[in-house]
């Protein structure tokens, strides 16, 4: 999974994406995936996607299905010669601004970029060097805006729409403690209402400043500007289909937290520790003050996922 340590919406592009900026940090909490991809038979090829929450979208409908697909049209490999398998066992809460999703289909896509080079380019007697990490990002785009940030991981600066993505930021494996309201939020919602509500303000500073700000507070382990920057645009606007989000907030700031916030368009919020052992204390006093709210204990990931990084 990841979170938005940081997220400023700068603006929206006439496509109706919107322009953002902020920090992504991968997460410890992930989903489990078994992938299986073989030669399909004389009766045709089967592509299967399931999982084992009823909630997650399913085959086609998922995001998982959609990276496989899309990596084999730019492969140059029929869709009808294989037989793709995926099943999730889901630890990441869907439609919580984690990522989930987006860290399955990014999954996916290191699954077959490894079998592109492990054999599957020559099965098809393709060079697998027609197939470049550049490819590969632009596949993972096509998927979803935060697909290229899980798809390498690491603690990043991103812009655009998420795609633009700074080199690996170094930063301690904070502990960090989630809390994930039992309302589900839909992003478009989110981001149609910031719209028409012009929570925006004028992005008035430095991009490159903003980057510069947070590699020094993360390398140097600064806990207090590291909580002065984290931050999120949209949380006016989630605060406003999710009663109490603000009021939790406030909670586990004050629960020894040095840094918290909501991560992309909610409702989950996190909060980073400097110690274990002030992690679990604030989780036993929060989860008994919110017992309808989930919480997850996992830590910061900062290291990358190998691809060219």
């Amino acid at each position: 999974g990841k979170l938005n340590l940081s997220l400023k919406v700068l603006g929206r592009r006439p496509d109706g994406y919107h322009l953002l900026a902020g920090v992504m940090a991968t997460i410890g909490l992930a989903d489990r995936l078994h992938l299986s991809l073989k030669p399909a038979n004389h009766s045709g090829s089967r592509w299967q996607v399931g999982s084992d929450c009823e909630d997650l979208p399913a085959d086609e409908d998922n995001l998982c299905h959609r990276a496989a697909r899309l990596f084999f049209e730019g492969a140059g490999i029929p869709q009808d010669l294989l037989d793709f398998y995926c099943y999730i066992d889901q630890a990441i809460p869907h439609a919580a601004g984690l990522g989930g999703g987006s860290a399955d289909a990014a999954a996916v896509l290191r699954f077959l970029w490894t079998c592109w080079h492990d054999g599957l380019a020559g099965s098809f007697s393709l060079d697998p060097h027609q197939l470049t990490l550049c490819d590969l990002d632009r596949i993972a785009l096509a998927c979803g805006a935060d697909v290229p940030f899980c798809l390498h991981g690491g603690v990043r600066f991103c812009e655009g729409v998420g795609e633009l993505m700074s080199t690996i930021l170094t930063s301690k494996p904070y502990p960090v403690l989630l809390a994930v309201p039992p309302v589900r939020v839909s992003t478009a919602s989110v981001f149609n209402r910031f719209d028409q509500a012009n929570y925006a303000e004028a992005a008035g500073s430095s991009r490159a400043g903003e980057l510069a700000d947070w590699a020094a507070a993360l390398e140097g382990d600064q806990l207090s500007k590291i909580g002065a920057m984290a931050g999120n645009d949209l949380l006016a606007v989630t605060g406003t289909f999710v009663e109490g989000l603000h009021q939790l907030l406030t909670a586990m700031e004050a629960s020894g937290a040095f840094a918290t916030s909501m991560t992309g368009s909610g409702p989950a919020c996190y909060a980073l520790f400097n110690r274990e052992e002030a992690l679990n204390a604030a989780y036993e006093r929060l989860s008994e003050q919110y017992p309808d709210i989930r919480w997850i204990k996992t830590v910061l990931s900062p290291r990358a996922d190998g691809l060219g990084d």
